[in-house]
């Protein structure tokens, strides 16, 4: 019983990283948590930008999308260090940021 109880935090958090997704294509950017599913369409999203989270042994960066007239929404994935490995998360963030270009109008007021 004792062992059931020290393996159910990591079961827990392995269904969580198994489930959360976030994609971006022509129409749009959706994701899903384990509890939650959202997506957006370009035209209502501002901008795609990097959020850097104070913790308190390191900081790490994460994504926010910025809707138009809307909340800021923190995206699950991806997150980065705030100095190892940071180019995979850049890349990452790049691939968010491309379609948007393409599909949506950017606002020229908010700064990434």
């Amino acid at each position: 019983m004792l062992t059931g109880l020290l393996l159910l935090p990591l079961g827990v958090g392995g269904g969580y990283a198994a489930v959360v997704r976030v994609h971006a294509d022509a129409d749009g950017l959706s994701y899903r948590t384990l509890l939650r599913r959202r997506s957006a369409r370009w035209e209502d999203i501002a901008d795609v930008r990097v959020y850097l989270q104070r913790g308190r042994h390191s900081d790490m960066h994460r994504v926010e999308v910025v809707t138009r007239g809307g909340p800021v929404r923190r995206l699950p994935l991806p997150v980065g260090p705030s100095s190892e490995g940071r180019a995979a998360f850049d890349d990452t963030v790049e691939a968010l940021r491309a379609p948007h270009r393409l599909h949506g109008t950017p606002s020229p007021t908010i700064s990434s």
